[in-house]
C-alpha cells in the first residue's frame, strides 16, 4: 500500500474515533443533566414525604405498647376459643354416645315390647277362640242329636260346615 494512501487512512480512522469521543461525550452530558433532573425531582419528593414518614413513625412508637398489647390479647382469646372448642367437642361427642345408647335400648324395649304384644294378641286370641270352638263343637253336636231324636235324620254336612265356619 502506498504511503500516502496510508496517511488518508490513518487520519480517516483519527477523525472517526474524534467523532466517536465528541458522540459519547454528548451523551454523558446528556446523562448527566437527566440524572440532576431526577436528583431534582427526588429531593423535592423526599422533602414532601419526609414529615410524613416522621408522622408515621411516631404514631407507630407512640401505639407500639396498645399493638403489642392487642396483639397479646388476641392470642390469649385464641387459645381460650380453642380450650373450649376442645371441650364442646368432647361434651358433643358424649351427648352422642349417650345418646345412641339411649336409642339403642329404647329400641331394644321396642323390639321387646312389639314380641309380648305379639304373644300377648296369640295366647288370648287362643284363651278365646279355644273355648269359643269347643262349645260351638258341643252345640253342633247337640243340636245333630236333637235333630236325629226330633226328625229322625241328620243335617247334611254342608249345613253344618256353615255354622262351624260362623265362629272361626
Amino acid at each position: 500500500m502506498p504511503e500516502d494512501l496510508f496517511r488518508w487512512v490513518i487520519a480517516a480512522a483519527v477523525v472517526i474515533s474524534a467523532l466517536a469521543f465528541l458522540v459519547q461525550a454528548v451523551l454523558v452530558l446528556g446523562l448527566y443533566r437527566s440524572f440532576k433532573e431526577v436528583q431534582r425531582r427526588v429531593s423535592a419528593l423526599t422533602e414532601r414525604a419526609e414529615p410524613i414518614l416522621n408522622s408515621a413513625l411516631s404514631l407507630v412508637d407512640e401505639n407500639r405498647p396498645k399493638i403489642a398489647a392487642i396483639t397479646g390479647e388476641a392470642a390469649e382469646i385464641t387459645r381460650m376459643a380453642k380450650v373450649e372448642m376442645i371441650r364442646i367437642s368432647e361434651l358433643v361427642a358424649e351427648i352422642s354416645d349417650r345418646t345412641r345408647m339411649k336409642v339403642a335400648t329404647v329400641d331394644a324395649a321396642l323390639d321387646d315390647a312389639a314380641g309380648n304384644l305379639q304373644n300377648a294378641a296369640s295366647s288370648v286370641r287362643y284363651a278365646v277362640l279355644r273355648p269359643l270352638r269347643e262349645i260351638s263343637g258341643i252345640l253342633n253336636g247337640v243340636r245333630a242329636a236333637l235333630g236325629a231324636f226330633v226328625y229322625g235324620r241328620q243335617e247334611p254336612v254342608d249345613r253344618a260346615t256353615q255354622d262351624e265356619e260362623m265362629f272361626i
